[in-house]
C-alpha cells in the first residue's frame, strides 16, 4: 500500500518537474510566466487568464476563417487578359413573327458574307416556340442539343464538331466552323436581316394591338424561350443590336469541389432527361416541362418532349399558364428553405456559360422612299411594311470572367498560422515541441530511470535507502542540461 502512494506521489511530481521544465522552454508566449520561481500565485493566475483569452480568440477568428472557407470556397472575378470576340460563338438569333407571315418574307442579308461564303438559308432552320413557328440563326443542331427525336424540318441541319460550351473551338475549327463566329466589332462583321410582312397577313385578334417581331439573342447551346426576354422589333423600323458578350469559366482547381461547393455544374455533374447540353435555362425548361405534366397531364406543343408525353388541347392553357405561374413562385420560397418541386429541380448555373448583353438603338426605316428614290414605282410597295435588323459586336475584345478558390488549402492554413503568430506566437515548431514535451521526453526519462537501478544492499545496514522517483527524474533533467 505504501509503494502504490509512493508511486502515485512520484508520478505527480515527475509531472509537475516535466510541466516546469517545458513551461520554461516553451517558445509560445507568454507560458514562461506561469511558474517562474519567486513568481507569486497572483502573477501566475494573470498570466494563466491571459493565455487563455488569447486562446479563446484565436480559436474564434480561426472557426470564422474556417467557415468562410466551407460557406463560399468560390470567387467571381475578372480574367487576367481579354479575349478576342471571335474565341466565342456569334449568338444565335431567333426570330418569330406577331402575325401570319409566310417564310419567303424573311431573308437574312449577304452582308454577313464576311464570315461565311455560302448565304444562309432561314427555311433550312426553322425552330418550334411557344410563340408557333420561328427561325434559328446560329443554333446547335437536334443531334448535338437534345436527347429525344424531333421533327426533321426544325432545328439548324449543320453539326457542330468542333465546338463545345465547356471547351470552346478546338484546334481544328476554322471561320466556317459552326456555330459562326464574327471576326470583329461593328456592322460589317455583324448580323443584317430584313423582315418583310403584307397588310393583309396583319392579325390583331392573337397578337394584339403590337405588330412586328418578336427577337431573342441566346447561345447556341440554348433552347430558344422568347416569353423570358425578347426584343421587340416594330414595323417600318431600323433595330441596331449592339452585342456585349458576357462569358464566365471554370478554374480547374475548381473541378475538384463537390457542386454544391462550388454553386455551379459541369457538363459531367448534371445530365438532363431532353437535353445534351446543360446550362440552365435548358435545366429550368426541362422542369418546368416535367411540372406542367404532373400538373396538367400534358404538356404546351413547343416543349421538348418524349413519345408517352401528350400534348395539351386548347381548354387546357389556363392550366399551363397555372403551372408556370406556380413554378415561379415556388422558386421564391426556396429562400425561405422549403423543399418544393423548384427545389428538387436543383437548376444551378453551368460553371461555363456565354450570355449576351445589348444596347438597342432604334430609328425610321423608309424603304418605299428609298426604293422610289431608286426607280422603283411606289405601287408596288403599297400594302408592305418593312424592318430592318443588324445584329453586331460592339467591341474586338470582351472581359472573361472565371470562378476561382477564394480560399484554398495553402490559403486556409496560411491563415491559421498567421492568427495563431499573431495571439499565442506560435508556429510549426511550437507545435512540434508541444507534442515532444508531451511523448517523447517523457518517454526518455523513463527509460534512462530504467536503466539506472537504486543500489541497495540490504546486508548488515540498519536502514534502507531508496531513491524515489522524482529525485530520479530531477537528477536527469540536471544531467539533460535542459532548462
Amino acid at each position: 500500500m505504501a509503494a502504490r502512494s509512493l508511486h502515485r506521489q512520484d508520478s505527480k511530481s515527475s509531472a509537475k518537474i516535466l510541466l516546469q521544465e517545458y513551461c520554461s522552454n516553451s517558445s509560445i508566449h507568454g507560458v514562461r510566466y506561469f511558474n517562474r520561481e519567486g513568481q507569486s500565485w497572483c502573477e501566475s493566475g494573470w498570466w494563466i487568464v491571459v493565455f487563455l483569452l488569447s486562446v479563446g480568440s484565436c480559436g474564434y477568428l480561426i472557426n470564422k476563417v474556417y467557415q468562410k472557407w466551407d460557406e463560399t470556397p468560390v470567387i467571381v472575378s475578372f480574367h487576367e487578359k481579354t479575349t478576342p470576340v471571335w474565341k466565342i460563338p456569334f449568338p444565335a438569333v431567333t426570330i418569330c413573327p406577331r402575325t401570319k407571315w409566310s417564310s419567303s418574307w424573311l431573308n437574312f442579308s449577304e452582308q454577313y458574307d464576311v464570315i461565311m461564303s455560302d448565304g444562309i438559308d432561314a427555311t433550312n432552320r426553322k425552330t418550334l416556340t411557344e410563340e408557333g413557328l420561328c427561325y434559328t440563326f446560329n443554333g446547335l443542331s437536334s443531334e448535338d442539343l437534345l436527347k429525344v427525336k424531333t421533327d426533321p424540318d426544325l432545328f439548324a441541319k449543320k453539326r457542330s464538331p468542333h465546338w463545345t460550351l465547356d471547351s470552346g473551338y478546338s484546334s481544328e475549327a476554322n471561320l466556317l466552323s459552326y456555330p459562326y463566329r464574327s471576326i470583329g466589332p461593328g456592322a460589317l462583321a455583324g448580323l443584317s436581316v430584313m423582315l418583310v410582312a403584307q397588310e393583309k397577313n396583319l392579325e390583331y385578334g392573337c397578337s394584339g394591338p403590337v405588330q412586328g417581331y418578336k427577337v431573342l439573342l441566346h447561345s447556341p447551346a440554348d433552347y430558344p424561350q422568347m416569353t423570358n426576354r425578347y426584343i421587340h422589333i416594330p414595323l417600318d423600323q431600323e433595330v441596331m443590336i449592339a452585342v456585349k458578350p458576357q462569358m464566365i469559366q471554370n478554374s480547374r482547381k475548381l473541378e475538384y469541389y463537390p457542386p454544391e461547393r462550388r454553386q455551379c455544374y459541369l457538363s459531367c455533374d448534371r445530365s438532363l432527361r431532353f437535353f445534351r447540353v446543360y446550362t440552365q435555362d435548358n435545366c429550368n425548361l426541362e422542369c418546368l416541362t416535367n411540372y406542367t405534366m404532373l400538373r396538367c397531364g400534358c404538356v404546351r406543343f413547343s416543349m421538348v418532349r418524349s413519345e408517352d408525353m401528350p400534348v395539351c388541347e386548347t381548354n387546357q392553357i389556363s392550366c399551363m399558364q397555372d403551372a408556370e405561374t406556380e413554378l415561379l413562385e415556388m422558386g421564391v420560397l426556396d429562400d425561405e428553405n422549403e423543399t418544393n418541386f423548384h427545389t428538387e429541380c436543383d437548376c444551378m448555373p453551368g460553371c461555363t456559360s456565354v450570355d449576351y448583353d445589348v444596347e438597342i438603338t432604334q430609328n425610321e426605316f423608309e424603304i418605299v422612299e428609298w426604293a422610289v428614290a431608286y426607280g422603283e414605282k411606289r405601287k408596288d410597295f403599297d400594302g408592305v411594311y418593312a424592318a430592318h435588323l443588324k445584329i453586331y459586336y460592339k467591341n474586338a475584345q470582351l472581359m472573361k470572367q472565371k470562378r476561382s478558390e477564394l480560399y484554398g488549402i495553402t490559403d486556409f492554413l496560411a491563415n491559421c498560422g498567421g492568427l495563431l503568430g499573431l495571439c499565442l506566437g506560435v508556429s510549426l515548431l511550437s507545435l512540434v515541441e508541444l507534442c515532444y514535451y508531451c511523448s517523447v521526453r517523457p518517454l526518455m526519462l523513463w527509460k534512462k530511470w530504467k536503466q539506472e537501478p537504486t543500489k541497495v544492499d540490504n546486508i548488515g545496514l540498519p536502514e534502507v535507502c531508496l531513491l524515489s522517483t522524482s529525485e530520479i527524474m530531477k537528477q536527469n533533467v540536471r544531467n539533460s542540461g535542459i532548462y
